[in-house]
């Protein structure tokens, strides 16, 4: 949170230049606001007092003062400042090495071997929260999916895959090698409800008790693609981009509904009649235009695409909660990207695997509106010490008390991800 503080600037030569009388000062002030940085890093000294007994009941007993609170016993490194550390790089991208350079400039010098084994120390710390809110993603019944490549960049160069799969309070990434239906399968293995993605093969060989919505951002792209690369066909084109454009203003209109909050039958029945209206005019369109068999190829080829999807394209239009774009796993992603185009990947697996499990935790955190960095580090407080004690529930959005919510809350200018 800002610090806020007042500072008074006092007036200089407040008497009279004729009679030298002096000015009265008013109560009143002219306020400027002024908004400054300052980062400080503090090295702290921890004089743990000793004392010793003075009786002859036991013979000279010591007693020192407990060690300061932290994470594992070797480290000389707070756990707020791994917590900045941790947000640096996972949230904002930051390559650790930039990272390690813009402390140094404070004067603070962190070996590359000190991170990693405190990376290791910590990776194993987020494993039973990781699978609790894996566990709470996979029993909703509304998920957003997508995935990009990641490279693991140890001896053998190794190529992943980033997952990520979001319920409507909880993100899940998940590394693995594989970009097959083995991911999505055994992330939904008990799950049962309608997954929303692009229109990649691997989500169509899915349990039937996933429901397929495709993404109608995909096939405007496909037609937009024809408007833009041939021209005799560009009137074509335009006519069916006017068509989803107006499917996606009725749409629109009735998500609008569903913010509100409106129960109005009148409202309802005139959004579901316009939208459904709409389907049925571009259905007997392209079936008319594949039948007819009078276009190019490449007019033929998105027609025919949208016919095999087209009962996973209006899914939509019996459940308003239903987007029809996939750009909410796209945004998703985006962070992630940025951080994998950085940092070149990971460098081996395991620390794959703990961007995927920072990378939920922090996703999940946010678009619950819950501060990632002050809930970090109050994590690690909870870790650290010989008597460690975790309480899952203080960490996950769907068990948390509303007092802790208002506790850890971001604040108000921080913008939520997707």
């Amino acid at each position: 949170m800002i610090n806020k503080r007042d500072v008074t600037i006092p007036v200089l030569n407040t008497c009279c230049s004729q009679c030298s009388t002096e000015f009265r000062l008013l109560e009143a002030t002219k306020d400027s606001r002024l908004i400054e940085f300052e980062e400080v890093v503090e090295e702290i000294t921890y004089k743990r007092q000793v004392a010793v007994s003075q009786c002859k009941c036991f013979g000279k007993v010591i007693r020192v003062a407990e060690l300061p609170q932290k994470l594992f016993q070797r480290t000389d490194i707070g756990n707020s400042l791994w917590a900045h550390f941790l947000v640096k790089k996972y949230l904002f991208g930051m390559p650790t090495n930039r990272i390690q350079k813009a402390l140094s400039l404070q004067g603070v010098t962190l070996p590359f071997g000190t991170l990693t084994g405190g990376f290791k120390h910590i990776d194993s710390l987020f494993t039973s929260l990781y699978k609790e809110v894996k566990e709470h993603c996979s029993s909703a019944d509304l998920w957003n999916a997508d995935e990009t490549s990641w490279r693991v960049m140890d001896a053998e160069k190794k190529k992943f895959w980033l997952w990520v799969i979001a319920s409507g309070d909880a993100v899940v990434y998940i590394l693995d090698q594989s970009r097959s239906a083995k991911v999505p399968k055994e992330f939904l293995e008990n799950s049962a409800g309608t997954l929303v993605t692009d229109r990649y093969s691997a989500y169509k060989g899915l349990y039937n008790a996933i429901k397929k919505a495709w993404c109608w951002v995909h096939v405007r792209r496909d037609f937009l693609a024809i408007y833009n690369g041939i021209k005799k066909h560009r009137a074509w084109a335009r006519s069916w981009l006017r068509k989803m454009g107006r499917l996606f203003a009725a749409n629109h209109k009735r998500f609008k509904l569903l913010e509100s909050g409106s129960k109005s039958e009148t409202d309802w029945r005139k959004a579901n009649d316009e939208i459904d209206k709409i389907l049925q005019s571009m259905k007997k369109e392209f079936k008319k235009q594949i039948s007819e068999n009078a276009l190019a190829p490449q007019q033929l080829k998105v027609l025919r695409s949208l016919n095999r999807h087209w009962d996973g394209l209006t899914l939509f239009a019996s459940d308003p909660r239903i987007p029809m774009d996939n750009n909410r796993a796209e945004r998703l992603l985006r962070g992630p990207v940025i951080l994998r185009k950085n940092s070149n990947g990971s460098g081996t697996d395991w620390s794959g695997q703990l961007a995927a499990k920072i990378l939920t935790l922090f996703h999940t955190w946010l678009i619950n509106g819950l501060n990632p960095e002050a809930l970090l580090e109050a994590f690690l407080n909870d870790n650290s010490g010989k008597k460690a004690n975790v309480n899952m529930a203080e960490y996950l959005p769907w068990k948390m008390s509303a007092a802790r919510k208002k506790q850890f809350a971001l604040p108000s200018t921080y913008s939520r991800p997707a």
